[in-house]
């Protein structure tokens, strides 16, 4: 077979080496890295050599050198505890901004103008993205009989080093599949054995369709971390070997940093654009993410970001932290796309930094938010954000209980309203209800605590009101009639000040006149009001209630079901 010729990737400077050249001439080191007032620096394309490891502390043991061509696996790693504390370092530096921020005195945050103008630049680089910019198909066209090549299968926690040997093993296939969602980590290093010190080889990842998902090249015995964010589903990482006719040592270590979304939300990281923006939910779990520095421009710059989609409910600002590495930038973005706000963090390659935002007031619909970077300091490694409704005071809602009616039993307020904003608040989510539990007709104190992206209390009451009662019997009369309605039990008429009857010659009861009945009156004990003085020959509608006087309150039950009676000329 012929040699495989490595993929015409761009070009890259000089970085930081992890060892140096045995043979092949000496090399400048490169120059100190550039920190200018727009965090703009033009930046190597590799990934630097902590990667991920410095902030997710992901240790992979060096595989054993193989034979020939045949393959060997490394002592299996355990990083998960590592893993842990440094992912915890983050959530910290994240969760201390967001205490501060949900003082109700934190302003408006406008976006700053150094920060507003790097967004905007990665921005518009980021749009002229694609993957032939950074990899090309010449992967798929430089391998003819592609099934002849090695085939590795990646474990979890493990690193594999092959030796190539032979010159039609130019091309290396490494397999892995994932189960859920998952944020994984490579460490890709090739040692070339000749006369060849940068862009000894590449590295491409395709899905399981053959897409080109991204790519990098490797530079002599230089130690990269590449890290993406993945669903579920099977992949080929390929090598192909830049050095044609000359051995190569090439090592993979494979690291699944964290699976499932069941502690952050991950979002595919192929979400470079408004239009493959993935949706998170505000309030929801963290937002985890990771940088890969393999996306390059013509004129030699370095970006790379992602895009996420968000549904503001309700008429609110929303308090946005983000904790990363070097100059990481967050803009928001509304529903058209215009940039509203954004913020950068200021940290360094081993030490990450935090800002936080509160936005204006946003009006119910989509935005979007950005997560781009150009800084070699941020590149291979994760960052975190986290978008919630900034907190209001309850204290200006408006909050409705429904009464209830005497039953001789302790009763509590079962059916709450809350409205703010012209908007349903939901119980449970954002407010929770405490209320004194009453059995007398009378008033009892209800207070509503506000919840999630709510603040405060507000205090209301809900009712016991009498037991009602119900016409019996009408019985017209000359001008007039006499009504009769139920007796109380015992017990209701403990709690029954007396009654009150309506009548009107509408069904609907407008223009009604009314007559009170003390319950210990005569009329009010026999539970009959004889009423005249009417029109001769006239329909009329004759409703009851009671009514209790407690607390220098009175309470009514319901009106009972409208009866009719004609009176007598």
């Amino acid at each position: 077979m012929m040699a495989v010729e490595p993929p015409a990737l761009p070009s890259r400077r000089p970085r930081e080496r992890t060892a140096e050249r045995s043979q092949g001439g000496n090399h400048a080191d490169p120059p100190p890295r550039d920190v200018g007032s727009a965090a703009l620096a033009k930046l190597p394309r590799t990934l630097a050599s902590i990667g991920l490891a410095a902030l997710l502390s992901i240790a992979l043991v060096p595989a054993a050198a193989l034979a020939g061509a045949q393959q060997a696996w490394a002592e299996e790693t355990d990083a998960s505890n590592a893993t842990t504390n440094s992912v915890s370092t983050l959530n910290g530096t994240l969760g201390a901004l967001g205490t501060a921020l949900s003082s109700e005195n934190v302003a408006d945050a406008p976006a700053q103008a150094s920060g507003e103008n790097a967004f905007r630049k990665n921005a518009s680089a980021l749009e002229t993205i694609t993957p032939d910019t950074f990899a090309a198909e010449q992967l798929k066209s430089k391998a003819t009989a592609r099934s002849s090549f090695p085939t590795i299968q990646l474990v979890d926690g493990r690193s594999i080093t092959y030796n190539i040997d032979r010159i039609y093993d130019q091309m290396i296939n490494f397999n892995f599949s994932l189960s859920d969602t998952s944020f994984v980590e490579f460490n890709l290093n090739s040692f070339d054995k000749g006369s060849m010190y940068y862009r000894v080889g590449a590295f491409a990842l395709y899905d399981s369709n053959e897409n080109l998902l991204d790519g990098i090249y490797v530079d002599h015995n230089d130690t990269l971390t590449a890290g993406w964010i993945l669903p579920a589903g099977s992949y080929n990482l390929k090598y192909i070997s830049g050095d044609a006719g000359y051995k190569q040592t090439v090592t993979v270590g494979y690291n699944i940093v964290e699976s499932g979304t069941s502690q952050y939300q991950m979002i595919p990281s192929d979400s470079r654009t408004f239009a493959k923006a993935g949706s998170i939910a505000i309030g929801g779990k963290t937002v985890l993410g990771v940088l890969f520095s393999g996306v390059t421009l013509a004129n030699g710059d370095y970006v790379d970001g992602h895009y996420y989609k968000i549904n503001v409910a309700k008429k609110s600002s929303l308090d946005i932290v983000l904790a990363g590495y070097g100059t990481t930038l967050l803009g928001i973005h509304d529903s058209n796309q215009n940039l509203l706000h954004v913020i950068q963090t200021n940290g360094t390659s081993t030490d990450p930094d935090s800002a936080s935002l509160r936005t204006k007031v946003l009006q119910p619909g989509t935005y979007y938010i950005g997560v781009l970077c150009n800084d070699s300091w941020a590149f291979s490694k994760p960052y975190q954000f986290s978008v919630k409704y900034t907190p209001q005071s309850i204290a200006g809602a408006s909050v409705s209980v429904k009464s209830k009616t005497y039953n001789g039993k302790t009763q509590k307020a079962s059916s709450v309203t809350v409205k703010m904003g012209g908007q349903t608040l939901k119980a449970g989510r954002d407010y929770t209800v405490s209320c004194k539990a009453g059995r007398n007709v009378g008033s009892y104190k209800v207070t509503v605590k506000g919840k999630g992206s709510y603040t405060g209390t507000k205090t209301a009451t809900f009712k016991v009101n009498p037991k009602g009662a119900s016409v019996k019997k009408l019985k017209k009369a000359k001008r007039g009639f006499t009504v009769a309605w139920k007796k109380p039990s015992k017990a209701a008429l403990k709690q029954t000040t007396g009654y009150q009857v309506r009548w009107s010659p509408k069904k609907s009861m407008k223009g009604a006149k009314a007559k009170t009945v003390k319950a210990t009156s005569s009329a009010g004990k026999k539970c009959t009001l004889k009423v005249s003085k009417l029109k001769a020959g006239k329909k009329y509608y004759v409703q009851v209630r009671t009514y209790k006087k407690a607390g220098g309150k009175t309470y009514h039950s319901s009106w009972s079901k409208a009866k009719a009676v004609k009176t007598k000329k």
